[in-house]
């Protein structure tokens, strides 16, 4: 047989092969689920993570499993520069590892948990962000003072530059 024969057959069985190779490895892989919302109480042995589908909808409360093996990560307020899509680095919190200890109820999550949900592999924290995506102020958080209803103080008219007649 030529040698080019031989390689063709080589590559065929290649073909036939490499599937059924592949599904083997990921038969080994468990599916897990992500289910993102607030905790709502954390017991020993377990949390309750109020879920919410919508602006309107109402709040669904689910009880997952923890426990020791259970990892648990927490954005931090630093933040680190990573690569990002086109090769354009971007800001990303920097993830700190904790304990069951460090969770508390009110604190935004996403639990990746088994197939069925009802145990939690992995629970990230999600750091707080002031709305409007920017700091606080330096006044210590505080709102500013509201606008009176007529608009308060009307701005100085602008002079144009040059003087007078400038145009």
């Amino acid at each position: 047989m030529k040698l080019s024969h031989v390689l063709l057959v080589a590559a065929a069985a290649m073909l036939v092969l490499a599937p059924v190779a592949l599904a083997k490895e990921g038969e080994g892989k468990a599916k897990t689920v992500n289910i993102s919302g607030e905790l709502a109480k954390v017991d020993t042995g377990w949390i309750e993570v109020s879920v919410k589908k919508g602006e309107k909808a109402a709040a669904e409360t689910k009880t997952i499993a923890v426990d020791a093996g259970t990892k648990v990560l927490i954005e931090t307020d630093q933040m680190e520069s990573v690569p990002g899509e086109g090769g354009k680095m971007k800001q990303k919190s920097k993830i700190a590892e904790g304990t069951l200890a460090d969770l508390q109820a009110g604190q935004r999550v996403v639990v990746g948990c088994t197939a069925d949900g009802s145990k939690a592999l992995k629970i990230l924290v999600q750091r707080v962000v002031a709305k409007g995506g920017g700091k606080e102020s330096d006044r210590g958080g505080e709102k500013p003072a509201p606008r009176k209803p007529d608009g308060g103080e009307k701005p100085a008219p602008r002079k144009p530059e040059g003087g007078e007649g400038a145009r």
